[in-house]
């Protein structure tokens, strides 16, 4: 009988080991390093939010959800972007980014989300990027491949282009006219000749100019609506021929303004129109006559229609 000390000694031989083949290796190799790739940016992701234009209530659940996870916000004006976060109860640290800074910060900003931090890009009002800074941050962003989500929201494109009901088959946005000079000029020029609606911002302290350079370029039954104050208590939409509407803004208005101007007819309309003309007889020239009231006689008089929602 064999003693304690020596069955104890006794042990198992241990398995041999089998080495990997090259493509294991290699295999194992590049599974590593996507874990590490994983690891820098699995969490960290840059979120472009739309926030109101206006009214702050019209924010969507998911951009306060954002809001509030994000690290920090980035604001091209932190002290409208706190009055925002405020309301709806969101306390998150504040940076400022706006078209003079965001040059200088975009590499700080990507290596930040890269090692796993969250951002939240926001503007002033409505939508980053359109009319206001952030393209360059996120550029930089998806080459770096951090995640990129767009959080949508209010417009005030679209909110102008309903408000103004003019027809129009397409539309296209050309943001802030330039200011002065040939740029100007060629801008207005291409505006008047398009068939398509012009959606363009414009300062208060411009409009009235804008307008009459407008009523030169356009035909008399080219509308053009000014809106005003959008989704705000002293929304005001005008609606009328530009010659007309920039007399009553002679003095200028306060607010921000959306301009909404009609398009041009395309030939094709204009024959379908024509036909539409040729086909009509007296009974409905009739019609049209005893269908007229003072009502819509003043409506032609004045060149313009507003309304205006009431303060609540």
């Amino acid at each position: 009988m064999e003693s304690e000390s020596e069955s104890e000694s006794e042990t198992e031989p241990e398995p041999e080991s089998v080495p990997e083949s090259p493509r294991e290796t290699q295999s194992s190799l590049e599974r590593s390093e996507a874990c590490r790739e994983a690891d820098v940016t699995s969490t960290g992701r840059l979120w472009v939010v739309a926030t109101p234009i206006g009214n702050l209530e019209d924010v969507t659940l998911r951009a306060l959800r954002v809001l509030r996870e994000a690290d920090a916000v980035l604001a091209e004006d932190t002290r409208r972007t706190r009055i925002l976060l405020m309301r709806h109860g969101i306390a998150v640290p504040l940076r400022r980014l706006d078209a003079h800074r965001e040059r200088d910060s975009i590499g700080r900003l990507v290596d930040e989300m890269r090692r796993g931090r969250r951002f939240a890009l926001v503007s002033d009002a409505g939508t980053p990027l359109v009319s206001d800074p952030g393209g360059r941050l996120v550029a930089a962003a998806r080459d770096a491949a951090v995640p990129v989500e767009v959080v949508p929201g209010p417009s005030a494109v679209i909110a102008a282009l309903v408000a103004a009901a003019l027809p129009f088959h397409a539309f296209r946005f050309v943001g802030f006219l330039p200011r002065a000079g040939a740029r100007r000029r060629r801008t207005l020029e291409r505006i008047a000749r398009s068939d398509e609606a012009t959606v363009f911002f414009e300062s208060p302290r411009r409009i009235a100019e804008t307008l009459r350079a407008l009523a030169m370029l356009l035909p008399a039954d080219r509308r053009v609506a000014v809106c005003r104050e959008l989704t705000k208590v002293h929304e005001q939409v005008l609606v009328g021929d530009a010659q007309r509407l920039a007399e009553r803004l002679a003095h200028g208005c306060r607010g921000e303004l959306t301009v909404v101007v009609e398009g041009g007819r395309s030939d094709s309309e204009s024959v379908s129109d024509s036909d539409s003309d040729s086909g009509s007889d007296s009974d409905s020239d009739s019609d049209s006559d005893s269908g007229s009231d003072s009502n819509s006689d003043s409506d032609s008089d004045s060149g313009s229609v507003s309304h205006s929602r009431p303060g609540t």
